[in-house]
């Protein structure tokens, strides 16, 4: 079911990416992070209510369960509109600090219920390493092996935005320190010694 929802998803960030002109979209993906951080917080109460804790063991009640997946399927919503959009969703992410703590609650559930394993842990990692939820780790690299071509595609982008940048970064300075330590060698050969006379 989840994996079902989530290729509904797939495809209607998707459509968000290429909707209308740039003011339109901003407007489109405002409204959708307010619903989704919404609903979240929502859930948060609700989970309260219900007392139910992060953890592997799924309830049995439905309102409860359907609690507990809104709270997976919004944060890989969020994290396919941040994975396609970051600059545009920061612009609007950035401001409101309820959401970074209502999004590291979130996070915990992901954490705790031991769900998700290989590509949904690896997008997972992207998300929160991307709005600082989590270090982010020089060495890490993610796997695509049993990825789909659409997580592929997510995640494949972020690594790239992030780790090859930092990693041609690291290449240019290490270049430049070699030119500067290259200049910097004192040619050797003979050379008169200050006793010696012309």
């Amino acid at each position: 079911m989840f994996q079902k929802h989530r290729l509904v998803q797939h495809e209607a960030t998707k459509a968000v990416t290429k909707f209308g002109d740039y003011e339109k979209r901003y407007k489109l993906v405002s409204r959708m992070l307010y619903k989704l951080f919404e609903t979240l917080e929502e859930v948060r109460m609700n989970t309260t209510l219900f007392d139910l804790k992060p953890g592997p063991l799924f309830p049995e009640e439905e309102k409860e369960r359907a609690s507990i997946s809104k709270i997976y399927e919004n944060v890989f919503l969020f994290g396919d509109l941040l994975l396609r959009m970051p600059d545009m969703v920061h612009s609007i992410y950035d401001h409101i600090r309820q959401w970074r703590y209502v999004l590291g609650w979130a996070k915990e559930w992901c954490d705790l219920s031991k769900f998700f394993e290989g590509p949904s842990k690896v997008i997972l990692d992207a998300i929160f390493q991307e709005v600082n939820i989590i270090y982010k780790d020089e060495d890490w690299k993610p796997d695509y092996s049993n990825m789909t071509e659409v997580e592929i595609d997510l995640v494949k982008t972020y690594y790239e935005k992030h780790f090859r940048a930092e990693e041609l970064k690291k290449a240019k300075k290490t270049a430049a320190k070699n030119v500067k330590k290259e200049k910097k060698k004192i040619k050797k050969g003979p050379r008169l010694s200050k006793n010696d006379e012309l």
